[in-house]
């Protein structure tokens, strides 16, 4: 503590010298005229305060606080910043001793002017924050940032402005290299984003990654040093991830696992800023949970595409073969063989059980085909056995080996048959066709496969039954 060089005896002589302190201690004693015409800004304070003054002992008061001199003012405001107590210190002890007009602007101006306070001064008040402009659409804009070290592992964090869709991997190095990689996965998944927002670490500074921003249209913007607000929004998702992954530690020490459940709650969560949950406005649904499985609904529409899937498929399958049905199958993937279908493998199976040269052969329907006989139509005429026929606008032998167009054992209803297969009625009998055209498509092996001409009022035969029975 130093010795005291200022006193009430010397604030008085200094009063007296005063021009100013001394024309008002005398109208302070006297008093005030009824009209006093001055310049000074000085006197006008006093002026202001003359109901509030009074004196004692020689001294100017004001209130409780003594008024110092114009002489004496620097070493009362070097008492009050001696300790560098700050604007707010020095204005609160000067409160209770002291004044003098504009005594707040000289305290100010006091810690300004110090060296030592602006070198260890505390920092500025924080400013309202800019927001960033509002994204119109999923990964406009999107915020990184890296977390860790972190349960023994790096973090990378990326959260989409518009959603607040997030993305965190588990990083085994934090190298730029890396890093591309991880951002190359995840934009194969949400698209290349308009502009990435991070701070100013290593990885994101350096030219690797500025140029591979450049190749695909990327803006960079780095946020001021030491300043997570400016990157608030993954500054965010760090905190609320980390405090999860502590929680969840108790319960299961697999990173991975709570991973995993933190992302698919986070995602399904509405968010606070959105009101809507992070799925919704990245794809427009809500990721279906464990908790889904509770309502009754959930089962219902499970059920319900099960069914309608299954009946689609059932009405969009023409490939149906029935037992004992004679079909071609291939038994290596190459060529085409002859076998016999045994059974079919459940309604709306696709799997049949084949018997080919004495054994049993499960084999899916791509693999099957119908074993077909050819229908020809002519022109009524005579026909010869060696006669070419029309076959798709070509000209063919009997002979040749054409792709079947029907399936065994059915008739064209159009055909006109002999009259020795009619029955009593001049109809023909289904059972006896039935068993002459099976008889005759096992037995032979050179039938001509041919569509039936579309002729308008010209009958129509069947090739093999007029071959038997004539015209």
């Amino acid at each position: 503590m130093e010795e005291a060089l200022l006193d009430a005896g010397l604030v008085v002589r200094e009063t007296m010298k005063d021009p100013i302190l001394s024309r008002v201690f005398a109208y302070t004693m006297e008093g005030w005229p009824a009209k006093l015409d001055c310049t000074n800004e000085e006197m006008k304070e006093f002026q202001k305060r003359k109901t509030e003054l009074s004196t004692e002992q020689g001294c100017l008061i004001w209130g409780n606080r003594v008024v110092i001199p114009v002489k004496l003012r620097q070493s009362v405001l070097d008492m009050l910043h001696l300790t560098h107590s700050g604007v707010s210190g020095m204005k609160t002890i000067a409160r209770s001793y002291v004044w003098w007009p504009n005594l707040n602007q000289d305290l100010e101006n006091m810690v300004k002017t110090c060296v030592d306070c602006n070198k260890f001064g505390r920092s500025a008040p924080a400013l309202t924050d800019h927001p960033w402009c509002r994204p119109t659409g999923p990964y406009q804009r999107i915020h990184m940032d890296f977390a860790g070290l972190f349960q023994g592992h790096m973090w990378l964090l990326v959260q989409d402005a518009y959603s607040k869709w997030p993305d965190i991997v588990k990083m085994n190095s934090t190298k730029t290299g890396a890093l591309i990689t991880v951002l190359r996965h995840i934009f194969a998944r949400t698209g290349l984003p308009c502009v990435v927002v991070s701070d100013n670490g290593p990885q994101f500074t350096s030219d690797e990654l500025r140029v591979f921003f450049k190749q695909n249209g990327i803006r960079h913007i780095p946020t001021p040093t030491y300043h997570p607000k400016s990157n608030s929004i993954a500054e965010r998702l760090v905190q609320s991830f980390k405090n999860s992954m502590k929680k969840m530690w108790n319960d299961s020490k697999d990173l991975d696992k709570n991973l995993n459940n933190f992302l698919l709650t986070y995602r399904n969560t509405p968010h606070a800023t959105t009101g809507q949950t992070p799925a919704i406005m990245m794809y427009n649904r809500t990721l279906r949970s464990k908790l889904h499985m509770l309502t009754p609904h959930d089962k219902e529409k499970v059920e319900n595409l099960q069914a309608d899937k299954q009946q689609q498929v059932l009405q969009s399958n023409p490939r149906i073969f029935c037992p004992k049905q004679p079909v071609r199958v291939q038994i290596d993937g190459k060529e085409w063989r002859p076998a016999t279908v045994v059974r079919r493998l459940g309604e709306s199976s696709n799997t049949y059980d084949i018997e080919h040269e004495g054994r049993i052969i499960r084999k899916h329907a791509d693999h099957i085909q119908s074993l077909r006989r050819p229908i020809i139509s002519l022109q009524q005429g005579n026909v010869s056995d060696k006669d070419p026929v029309s076959v798709r606008g070509e000209t063919v032998s009997e002979q040749q080996d054409v792709s079947p167009l029907v399936e065994p054992g059915i008739v064209d209803p159009d055909i006109e048959l002999p009259d020795n297969l009619r029955d009593n009625n001049d109809e023909p009998s289904e059972i006896d066709i039935r068993d002459d055209v099976i008889a005759r498509q096992q037995t032979d092996d050179e039938n001509v496969n041919v569509r039936r001409a579309n002729l308008r009022d010209v009958p129509r035969v069947n090739y093999k039954m007029l071959n038997r029975y004539g015209k």
